[in-house]
Formats: structure tokens, sequence, C-alpha cells
């Protein structure tokens, strides 16, 4: 079942301007992708990020947190935000890869079907490779052995998980729907201008609406913000 165990880790990926830092949340279900960041720091603040976007999308209820002992993930910040968001912490041992072996796994497609495969100039390039490989690849068409040869998104829909990987219900009412290319205080959107900004668009709880995009069909609204009692729900995802 989803939402039972999710392990994190924390990988670079070199760039000619330097190193950009992916931090992801895969759900040990599904192996899908569930939430990421990517900042030019190691600081807490890209594990929480991935960790926010992630409950965000999810419904987590006593889920399972398994990292490694990584400073980020042993802050004072980071065992804070799970314990308000009902997460409960777990780490392997010192120097163990093996104890993430799962996630140290979709480390090793990334390297492997992306990052030897690509160089990037800058970081703007390397930030959309990756969403990408992830949200255009990885999530919706990769498939897995593990998963009797389906994609994440597909394992996920064929086994009606869907009451366990809704977003919450008091989240899911009355949606507006905005798009806009990724951006943060510290890296700011790669390509200018919002790609589209839609109101009253709205999608079945838990699942992001599609849009067409000018040269690339369709496109996911992975950023939007649920409308309640007059108050604003911002999530914390990325287009």
């Amino acid at each position: 079942m989803p939402n039972i165990l999710w392990v994190g880790d924390i990988t670079y990926i070199p760039t000619w301007a330097g190193f950009l830092y992916l931090a992801v949340v895969l759900d040990a279900c599904s192996r899908k992708i569930v939430g990421w960041a990517m900042e030019t720091h190691l600081r807490t603040e890209l594990v929480l990020k991935a960790l926010e976007m992630t409950l965000a999308q999810r419904r987590p209820a006593g889920v399972i947190h398994h990292s490694d002992q990584g400073s980020q993930y042993t802050s004072l910040a980071f065992g804070k935000r799970c314990q308000q968001a009902g997460v409960r912490p777990s780490m392997g041992t010192v120097g163990d890869c093996f104890d993430n072996a799962m996630c140290e796994s979709f480390f090793g497609t990334l390297e492997c079907e992306l990052l030897e495969r690509s160089s990037f100039r800058t970081q703007a390039e390397a930030r959309l490779a990756v969403f990408d490989f992830i949200e255009g690849w990885y999530n919706p068409h990769r498939r897995h052995s593990a998963l009797n040869y389906l994609s994440p998104n597909e394992y996920e829909r064929s086994n009606r998980f869907a009451g366990r990987i809704n977003m919450p219900q008091s989240d899911a009412r009355a949606q507006r729907t905005m798009a806009w290319p990724y951006s943060s205080p510290s890296s700011p959107a790669p390509y200018g201008a919002p790609l589209a900004r839609l109101q009253g668009l709205t999608a079945p709880p838990g699942h992001a609406p599609e849009l067409p995009c000018r040269g690339r069909g369709k496109c996911l609204v992975l950023q939007w913000e649920t409308v309640q009692h007059g108050r604003n729900h911002k999530l914390n995802t990325v287009h």
C-alpha cells in the first residue's frame, strides 16, 4: 500500500556552472518519486522542500520516512516538521548505502539514463532535464519488473490506491488551478514568463490536471492552489 514507507536521499548533478543537488522522496510501494527538490546548496531546506512537496500530494497517516544519517535528516528542523505532519522518521546505520537501496537504485537509473548521456551548461538546463526525467518519463512511463512491468503511475492506478494517495478531502474541494514554470527565491524560473494561468480548471482529487503546452503536446500542472472558505492553500510543487 502507498504511504506506508517513504525513502529519501540526496544526490548531486554536475553542470558547467557547478553542482546542483537533488533531494527526492520515493514511495516504496510504487517506486514513484512523490516529492523532490533541487538547490545549489546542501542545507536542511533542500530536504524540507522535498518533504513539503510530498505532503502536499499525499495523505500520510503514520507513514515512515527512511533515510541515511545525513545532517539534513538528523536536523531539528526536519524532525520537527515530521512530527507536525505525523511522519515517523527512520534512519539506517552510518555509512551503509544498502540500507537505503531503493533510493540508491533510483539514483543509479537517473545517472545511467540521463546524467551519463547529458552535459549541462547551466543549472537551469539541469533543472529542466531532471524535471522532464522524473515527471515526463520515470513516474508515468518507466517500467519496473517489481511492479509487473508497469510504471509507477500505472501501478497506482491499476491497484486502485486512490483512497490512500489523494490529497486530504479538505484540500481537494473547489480547486482553482494555476500553472507556471519552476521558480524559487534562490533560483528564478529558467524560461521567463508564466506558461499559463488558468482559473476554474479542475481535476479529480489528488491528480494534477493537464493543459496544452506550445510545441509539447500536454503538460502536467504540478503547481496549483486550492481555495476553501476564502483561504488559499498553495501546494509546494513545481511545473
